[in-house]
């Protein structure tokens, strides 16, 4: 049973039985038909897919399925790059806010945790590399053979 490699991709693992191992419970669900692995399977948050280990594969499918779902999916690659930017912006102020210099202080709220912001930014760099059909995984590996053969100094 290749449980660790489901667990790793984020996808659930359902037994017949109920398993008697205190460790692998914790990693499966104890279904006695198809019908309650549907079930199980549709009552599932959509977050639940990814994990700490996702691949950037797997969370580029993840952020398309989440902009479907609500309903942002008639954006244009146009529209994603300037909302990128907007948070790009965002991710800036937050940073000036962390790093202590002088922000507007009648927008203090506005400017969020640096996480967020971070987020943010690469949630929309995961929705462009979607909207222009780009793995952002190809696309790292083959920058990163070229910086591999530059000399740097």
């Amino acid at each position: 049973m290749e449980l660790g490699w489901a667990v790793a991709l984020g996808k659930p693992v359902f037994c017949k039985e109920l398993v008697a191992d205190s460790t692998l419970k914790f990693f499966c669900g104890s279904v006695a038909t198809p019908e309650q692995v549907k079930n199980a399977l549709d009552s599932r948050s959509p977050l639940e897919s990814i994990n700490e280990r996702s691949s950037v594969a797997v969370l580029q499918h993840y952020i398309h399925d989440m902009v479907v779902r609500r309903g942002f999916d008639k954006e244009t690659p146009r529209d994603a790059l300037l909302l990128f930017v907007e948070e790009v912006g965002e991710l800036a102020k937050a940073m000036r806010k962390y790093l202590g210099l002088k922000t507007d202080q009648d927008k203090q709220e506005r400017y969020t945790k640096l996480e967020s912001e971070l987020a943010d930014v690469f949630i929309y760099l995961l929705d462009l590399a979607n909207l222009l059909e780009i793995s952002l995984f190809h696309a790292l590996h083959e920058k990163e053979q070229k910086n591999e053969k530059r000399s740097w100094s």
